[in-house]
């Protein structure tokens, strides 16, 4: 568990400042593709989602609930794969 925490830990940070810059560019870049509106406006919002879920997870695991940072952990899969697909 110490080496699976030496290794998650320092990813967690680096995926967390990576969706914190990444997000911002999904929401300009679904504004800027050729699409519907509502695609445009729906991509943009699982974009924020991605963020806030992923506050919410961090917020968790600052406080020790490893469950409730589990499944928003979750919920940030579910968003970025929205975007992405």
């Amino acid at each position: 568990p110490r080496k699976i925490r030496a290794i998650h830990k320092p990813s967690g940070y680096v995926c967390l400042v990576a969706t914190f810059f990444a997000a911002p560019t999904a929401i300009y870049l679904s504004y800027a593709s050729n699409g519907p509106f509502l695609t445009e406006t729906g991509n943009a919002l699982a974009a924020v989602g991605w963020c806030i879920a992923f506050w919410v997870s961090y917020c968790y695991i600052r406080k020790g609930n490893i469950i409730k940072h589990q499944r928003w952990m979750i919920r940030t899969y579910a968003f970025f794969l929205d975007g992405a697909v």
